[in-house]
């Protein structure tokens, strides 16, 4: 049993799962660009060195198999008048934290045990949210 949920991303209309066994390889393909750690630095200053960012979005999104670059999801961050930068800080965070350690440390119980985190659209239009019960976990994975 793993202590992850599955993770659905979607990029330009393409919808990819990474299973629950396969978070910690993902998880290291962004702590080879950014940690844990310098993410909550981030958080607690507000601000975040965006390149490196989009570098570790790109990467869990190449992990999931996405063909994309770092520039295209740089790009991405600021097409949103910057909303999206402070996004990607929040859902990378939310990735690399076990479900359980989130809802254990009360971070507003945006995951629960068992539910899929979903993303939606291009980085520029991306959210984080709960797919509605039943969905996420049932879906196929394509990726990761």
């Amino acid at each position: 049993m793993s202590g992850f949920n599955p993770l659905v991303l979607k990029w330009d209309g393409e919808t990819k799962v990474i299973q629950p066994h396969h978070m910690l390889r993902a998880i290291a393909a962004v702590e080879e660009i950014i940690t844990l750690h310098e993410i909550g630095i981030f958080q607690k200053r507000g601000t975040a060195p965006m390149a490196r960012i989009a570098q570790a979005y790109g990467a869990l999104l190449r992990y999931a198999g996405f063909q994309v670059s770092d520039d295209e999801v740089y790009a991405g961050m600021f097409a949103d008048q910057g909303m999206a930068g402070a996004t990607a800080v929040a859902f990378i965070h939310q990735v690399m934290v076990p479900p359980e350690s989130m809802l254990k440390a009360a971070l507003k119980g945006q995951s629960e045990p068992g539910k899929s985190v979903e993303v939606e659209g291009s980085l520029s239009k991306a959210s984080i949210k709960q797919p509605s019960q039943g969905s996420g976990s049932r879906r196929k994975s394509s990726g990761g």
